[in-house]
């Protein structure tokens, strides 16, 4: 091409070397094309032989199509009808794909047996990712079967959204992203940098981000093949094959944790629910159950019935028995009457080591705190028959008032913190705790106020006029004796 030239200008160096220097071109070619791995020469090969076998199968079918017509109509000039190539063309045009498709399943059983292997073998993880819901699962089976199918130095799936430096280039490409891919887009120039060195933290040669719903759920991370052979075009498909429906099954995983994770939550809120229901009277159970975001425990004015309870003798009882047995006692006799209490509407609102305090005010709760109160001293008095071998009867002093209180929740705030209790303030509760101490073992002192509210069947003993601690008037009381009544 310079030789004209040289009739115009005699350059220093000779031209033959010029011609030589232009073979540098294909040789610079060729060197880039083994060091970068631009092509894989396996798949040249199988193309080659595919397409091969194809021309050769097309021109077999035109030559019989012909040969066979000729035969049957007798025509020797079908071969110039245009009609006739018309209709060939067309029909190779339909089977073109199947049959490409069966001869390249063909050819690489026979010629590339390997390869044909790992991609069924490929294909079938693929579609087993969707039966999956342990995400331990899914992990190991893609790695483990990359690693031994594609002889991968390394392949494993890192759940979650990638590293910021990959985050960008994994967004800009839809499938998978190789090393090389990175270094030679110039989309990536500004980019290439910190990725590739965040390919060589990871020990990456190809990234394969897993898409679900237009976000990245996680990246399928492998390393370079064990024969150092580049990832050709059908290796990085099936890679974004399988990575869709692991997509799928990691994000089924995560929503199938998420149930799982819900249910251990519910089961221990139950449970919690379950503990903290001893402690927490049934009316405020029913209120928070009937609106759980805003339950109504704010104090009111209601009429209530407050029964208070005592042991006789609990002082006298704690100097002869070790702790333990006298809590085990305690509970024994304060689980029966907490039964009694519960089938008669009352909440128990305060216990002590001797006592407790409960409180009715739904329907007739002076006869409901009455009964409750016979109920309990029947209970302890058959209790004190079942033990009797072993330890003293206890005998239970009970007192019932009725009246207007205030009955809601109260806030006790200290520097310790803050605590919570739903009970029923007022003289009422005041005078109840009073009667108590009013009783003797066995008894049941009312006030005025509970016996007007009462029916005339139960015979009550007048104890007239009683100045009670801490009550500026004085109080008319009435007894109800006896243990067994």
């Amino acid at each position: 091409m310079l030789a004209p030239l040289t009739h115009l200008y005699r350059g220093p160096l000779d031209p033959q070397w010029g011609s030589a220097l232009v073979l540098l071109y294909p040789l610079a070619i060729a060197y880039a094309t083994v060091r970068y791995r631009l092509f894989d020469a396996t798949v040249v090969i199988r193309r080659s032989v595919v397409y091969a076998a194809l021309a050769g199968l097309i021109t077999a079918a035109y030559a019989l199509a012909i040969a066979g017509a000729n035969l049957l109509l007798a025509q020797a000039s079908l071969a110039e009808s245009t009609w006739f190539s018309a209709a060939f063309m067309f029909a190779v045009a339909l089977a073109f794909n199947p049959l490409r498709e069966r001869l390249r399943r063909l050819v690489d059983r026979t010629f590339f047996r390997e390869r044909y292997d790992y991609a069924r073998t490929i294909g079938a993880l693929a579609r087993s990712m969707s039966s999956l819901l342990d995400l331990g699962e899914i992990t190991r089976r893609l790695s483990t079967t990359i690693e031994t199918s594609m002889h991968v130095r390394g392949a494993r799936l890192d759940v979650g959204a990638p590293r910021p430096p990959l985050e960008a280039l994994l967004e800009a490409t839809p499938g998978a992203l190789s090393r090389y891919q990175v270094a030679a887009d110039p989309r990536f120039a500004a980019l290439e940098g910190p990725a590739l060195l965040a390919y060589d933290a990871l020990g990456a040669e190809v990234l394969v981000p897993l898409r679900f719903q237009e976000s990245i759920r996680g990246v399928l991370v492998l390393g370079p093949k064990r024969s150092e052979a580049a990832y050709t075009a059908e290796d990085l498909e099936l890679l974004e094959t399988l990575a869709d429906q692991a997509a799928v099954a990691v994000a089924n995983a995560e929503a199938h944790q998420q149930v799982l994770d819900y249910a251990r939550q519910l089961e221990r809120s139950l449970l919690i629910r379950t503990s903290l229901s001893k402690f927490v009277p049934q009316r405020v159970r029913d209120l928070i159950e009937e609106s759980p975001e805003a339950p109504s425990l704010d104090k009111r004015e209601t009429e209530v019935s407050v029964l208070f309870a005592d042991i006789s003798g609990y002082t006298r009882l704690s100097g002869r028995l070790a702790p333990d047995a006298l809590d085990a006692l305690v509970q024994r006799y304060f689980g029966a009457f907490l039964d009694e209490i519960v089938k008669h509407g009352g909440d128990v609102n305060e216990t002590a080591g001797d006592g407790l305090m409960v409180i009715f005010h739904e329907g007739e709760h002076a006869r409901a705190a009455v009964e409750a109160a016979r109920a309990i001293h029947r209970r302890a008095a058959e209790i004190g028959a079942e033990l009797s071998d072993r330890y003293d009867p206890f005998e239970m002093h009970i007192g019932v008032n009725t009246g207007p209180a205030l009955l809601g929740a109260t806030k006790i705030e200290g520097r310790a913190g803050r605590r919570w209790t739903y009970t029923a303030s007022g003289m009422t509760t005041n005078i109840a705790a009073r009667l108590a101490a009013q009783a003797q073992g066995g008894e049941i002192v009312l006030s005025e106020a509970t016996y007007s509210r009462l029916s005339s069947d139960l015979t009550l003993e007048d104890m007239g006029l009683r100045e009670l601690k801490g009550i500026e008037q004085p109080v008319r009381l009435y007894r109800l004796p006896g243990a067994g009544v």
